[in-house]
């Protein structure tokens, strides 16, 4: 009862906010020169690095070349993240940020295609023998088999 009356509440102020913020009518823009290169690195460029330790890690320990491809597609992604948001500034506009952001997705999903191709077309399962390292501990909460 108590979670209905809070979920209310919290509606009942946004719905206030938007509609004050209508009638407001801000006409002046405020936008930190560094905001987006900072933003692109904490969520497009971070989390896609530590996504793609995991899946090395997972592929040095199990061996599947399908997981080396979905962590390279991640980093690939991570990568033109992190390059996009440094260039906003430069003559050629936001032009050059969008190029560089499609390109690295266009990479990515090219990557992610091969990954499930391999999938699809290798149904028995064959990993690649990896010779066992440091990484190959644990990953998250499961652990996985030592090799």
């Amino acid at each position: 009862m108590k979670v209905d009356i809070l979920l209310s509440m919290l509606v009942a102020c946004f719905v206030t906010l938007v509609a004050t913020l209508y009638v407001v009518d801000f006409q002046a823009v405020f936008e930190p020169p560094a905001l987006l290169p900072l933003l692109n690195t904490l969520f497009l460029s971070i989390i896609p690095f530590f996504t793609a330790y995991t899946a090395a890690r997972i592929f040095l320990s199990v061996g599947s070349i399908s997981v080396l491809l979905l962590g390279c597609s991640t980093l690939a992604l991570g990568i033109g993240g992190f390059v996009s948001g440094w260039f906003l500034g430069n003559a050629g506009g936001p032009n050059t940020t969008i190029t560089i952001y499609n390109s690295a997705a266009l990479c990515s999903s090219l990557l992610l295609l091969i990954s499930e191709s391999v999938l699809l077309l290798y149904s028995e399962w064959n990993p690649i023998k990896v010779p066992h390292t440091n990484l190959c501990k644990v990953v998250g909460m499961v652990r996985l088999p030592m090799q």
